[in-house]
């Protein structure tokens, strides 16, 4: 696969994971739970970067938070073409593939980065509709259209 196949693939995964991803948790955070509104689970992603500031600054600070969410998938997607030729070999089922890459998004977001990053832990009621989340809405789909690149770009 060429450097431009990659960023393709890269692109295309991970604006599927960032609209999939974003979308779910609106709708059971703040639709299913009726937790917070669409434009707090927005803002609560800019509070990553700009804290508590993040959610008096309205519609501006919920697009920084789309932004910040688009780029995190972005950079999941395209580990994921960086690691594919390997993991696909441990892994030759993407489904399985999307499955434990899910699973390993869902530990670096809620280990790495809430908890050591940002010094925040996940309820534990919720951590189950989390992992759901990050295994159907970014896991799978980032594994699923990787795959489906690099067997259409095959040499």
């Amino acid at each position: 696969m060429t450097t431009a196949q990659k960023i393709k693939t890269g692109l295309t995964a991970g604006l599927i994971a960032a609209a999939l991803d974003i979308s779910a948790a609106i709708i059971v955070f703040a639709f299913i739970y009726q937790l917070t509104t669409p434009i707090k689970v927005l803002q609560s992603v800019a509070a990553g970067a700009f804290g508590k500031e993040a959610y008096n600054g309205g519609w501006q600070m919920a697009l920084a938070g789309l932004g910040f969410h688009t780029f995190i998938a972005l950079c999941f997607a395209f580990f994921y073409v960086w690691i594919y030729p390997a993991f696909s070999k441990i892994f030759s089922n993407p489904i399985i593939a999307g499955i434990i890459y899910g699973c390993f998004v869902w530990t670096v977001m809620n280990i790495g980065l809430l908890k050591i990053v940002l010094g925040k832990t996940l309820t534990p009621k919720y951590i189950l509709p989390n992992l759901i989340i990050l295994i159907l809405m970014v896991g799978l789909p980032i594994a699923l259209v990787t795959n489906r690149f690099y067997k259409k770009n095959q040499v």
